[in-house]
């Protein structure tokens, strides 16, 4: 992917705008540009955005709370069903998304998905114990994570035969 658009999901218009972007990969984000009273309709717009793109020309990627916050599961709840192309972890350290990949091998069972099938993009550098926590993504903390999803991380040595994400 050479381009990525972050959009706020609570905006249909710019929900809107962004399908004509040529982008490579949308991002739909419940995170930062969301404020807490709009997360109900933010879902609700994902929800909708990925259930009319399914087979558009670009990724379908959802930016979802941290799983620290206690609304992330919430999130994803919300959006799994939909099939997005992917889920972006933010403030993270390793073992959110060892949790991750729990929550989505779960939620991808319930929606008749492959186990893995939705890929994620962990950021590991918004918070200074994140940052501290690097040497762990690098060094194969992933032991708990399937490994389908852990070839889509890149982790080496855990069973994956690539560094893609």
């Amino acid at each position: 992917m050479r381009s990525l658009l972050f959009v706020p999901a609570d905006s249909e218009r710019k929900l809107d705008r962004a399908r004509q972007s040529h982008a490579d990969a949308l991002i739909l984000d419940l995170e930062d540009s969301v404020v807490p009273a709009n997360r109900a309709a933010a879902r609700s717009q994902a929800r909708a955005f990925l259930n009319s793109t399914g087979s558009a020309g670009f990724r379908r990627y959802v930016r979802i709370n941290p799983l620290a916050s206690g609304v992330g599961l919430d999130d994803l709840v919300a959006v799994v069903p939909e099939r997005p192309d992917g889920i972006v972890l933010p403030k993270c350290l390793p073992e959110d998304v060892c949790t991750l990949d729990h929550y989505l091998s779960a939620l991808e069972a319930t929606s008749a998905l492959a186990r893995g099938a939705i890929r994620v993009i962990a950021i590991a550098t918004e918070t200074p114990a994140a940052m501290l926590a690097l040497a762990n993504h690098a060094h194969g903390a992933y032991v708990g994570v399937s490994a389908a999803r852990r070839h889509h991380l890149g982790c080496r040595g855990l069973g994956s035969r690539s560094r893609r994400t």
